[in-house]
């Protein structure tokens, strides 16, 4: 899984790299990745402009993107939310 991380989330993107998933830094990375992790401070254009810009068949075959806001979220409640897809139980 390819996870594209905002700019200034360093810690966090190191310690999921350190997890297993493949990390990079948004807007330096020229690919499709599979989910967007960002913080409150992410302008919503540009949440806009990634789902369009970078979904696409990543490496889980799906189209689109998965958006992660990681504020007040551990670095493990983040790897929980990725390897899921989804952020809780739909029922």
């Amino acid at each position: 899984m390819v996870v594209a991380f905002e700019k200034g989330l360093d810690d966090i993107r190191e310690k999921i790299d350190k997890m297993g998933f493949n990390t990079v830094v948004y807007g330096e990375y020229i690919g499709s990745v599979d989910a967007l992790v960002y913080s409150r401070n992410i302008d919503i254009s540009a949440i806009s402009n990634a789902a369009t810009e970078y979904g696409g068949y990543g490496e889980n075959d799906s189209f689109g993107i998965l958006l992660v806001n990681c504020c007040g979220k551990s670095a493990e409640e983040t790897a929980a939310i990725l390897r899921s897809g989804i952020y809780s139980a739909l029922f």
